[in-house]
């Protein structure tokens, strides 16, 4: 173990059976440009949990972004899990998990974290925002035959799990939220919904909710087929789901996909479904064109 000072350019490799899966994996704690290929002995997740609380005790003070890497059972290879905690407030801490829209660590469509970063809206709310990594299209679904593509299950039983052993977060539906637009508002609102009993509430801009088929933007490559694709569509998921007294949805403006957003408004009001709606302003679709403020002050908020 290297340095946890609160000034150190830390960083900590420990090779440990997974908090994910079976497999043997590598954890890795350090700030984003920091690297070390010595890998200390096995060691047990006891130590492990509390190797992380002596780490954490410094990123509270430091605001800024920190990753973690990850192997996981559902994902072909590693994995990073990227962080911007606060730089004070007293844990546990409310977790919004901001789901990517791109493979990996590509940014085309703007860097969510940097953004929050940059409006402050860690220390404003004085939440953990948690972004994940897939390393295919993220579609938030578990292919039917591919074990290496099933994205549901590396969320929830990897990144959540891994998320709540090793920060100062809540471990509970109360306090944990899903962020997202285009393809990550789509898996918003399936993970939502399929799994109303983890989240307490989502805010979604700017997404494809109405889609019926998997035939565009990688879709295929994760559903596989029509049969799997349907235990995922929104459309199926809202007419299923009841009224969701306990369920906070906060659905925003459009870029591209006005037409599918109005529509989920429309089919949420026919079903009673109670939910924030706004229709505009239209803006870029990207994570830094400005809706993401709106989204998560009301989200927060309410």
């Amino acid at each position: 173990m290297d340095g946890v000072g609160p000034s150190s350019n830390f960083i900590i490799r420990l090779c440990s059976p997974c908090l994910c899966s079976p497999w043997p994996m590598l954890l890795e704690f350090g700030r984003i440009g920091t690297s070390r290929t010595d890998v200390s002995p096995l060691l047990t997740p006891k130590w492990i949990f509390n190797a992380a609380t002596v780490l954490l005790t410094s990123p509270l003070a430091l605001a800024q972004i920190q990753t973690y890497s990850v192997l996981s059972w559902y994902q072909p290879g590693p994995s990073r899990i990227s962080v911007l905690l606060p730089r004070s407030a007293n844990p546990p801490l409310r977790v919004v998990y901001i789901l990517p829209v791109e493979p990996g660590a590509q940014v085309a469509f703007g860097d969510p974290l940097k953004e929050i970063e940059r409006l402050g809206l860690n220390d404003k709310y004085g939440v953990a925002f948690v972004k994940p990594e897939f390393h295919d299209a993220p579609w938030y679904g578990d292919h039917p035959v591919d074990l290496r593509k099933r994205q549901e299950s590396h969320f929830l039983d990897c990144v959540m799990p891994y998320v709540t052993a090793t920060l100062p977060v809540v471990n509970t539906k109360e306090g944990t939220f899903l962020v997202g637009f285009s393809k990550s508002g789509w898996g918003a609102f399936s993970l939502a919904l399929r799994h109303p009993d983890r989240f307490e509430g989502i805010a979604v801009w700017d997404a494809p909710l109405m889609q019926t088929k998997p035939i565009r933007w990688e879709m295929p490559s994760i559903f596989g087929t029509q049969e799997n694709f349907d235990k995922y569509r929104i459309d199926l998921l809202l007419r299923a789901a009841g009224s969701l007294p306990d369920l906070r949805i906060v659905l925003l403006g459009y870029g591209l996909f006005r037409s599918d957003v109005v529509s989920a408004h429309e089919l949420m009001q026919s079903l009673d479904i109670s939910h924030t709606f706004r229709d505009g302003p239209k803006r870029v679709h990207r994570w830094d064109s400005g809706w993401l403020r709106e989204a998560i002050e009301i989200l927060l908020e309410t």
